[in-house]
């Protein structure tokens, strides 16, 4: 039986960084700034720090991957799932 494997797709990407210090690209300020993406920030139930990004129906906490794909669309994926399918090509 024939086997397939993934054809390498490179993507822009970005972390929410759990120190708050999160650099933003061009392309997401620009989201920011038409109001496509907003950023929510205040206190959890355990009084802790909070940070949301919301795009769209989708949400992206800290330590989420924020990802600009090929064909333009955004998406959120978690730190594992990130991880476990690509792999940092340049910073």
């Amino acid at each position: 039986m024939p086997k397939y494997r993934k054809k390498p797709v490179e993507i822009e990407a970005f972390q929410l960084n759990t120190d708050g210090k999160t650099d933003f690209p061009e392309w997401f300020q620009k989201l920011l700034i038409s109001g496509e993406a907003q950023i929510q920030s205040g206190y959890s139930d355990e009084g802790t720090g909070c940070f949301q990004v919301e795009i769209e129906d989708m949400r992206a906490g800290l330590g989420d991957y924020i990802v600009k794909l090929s064909d333009g669309s955004i998406e959120v994926w978690c730190p594992v799932y990130m991880k476990q399918t690509y792999e940092l090509l340049e910073e």
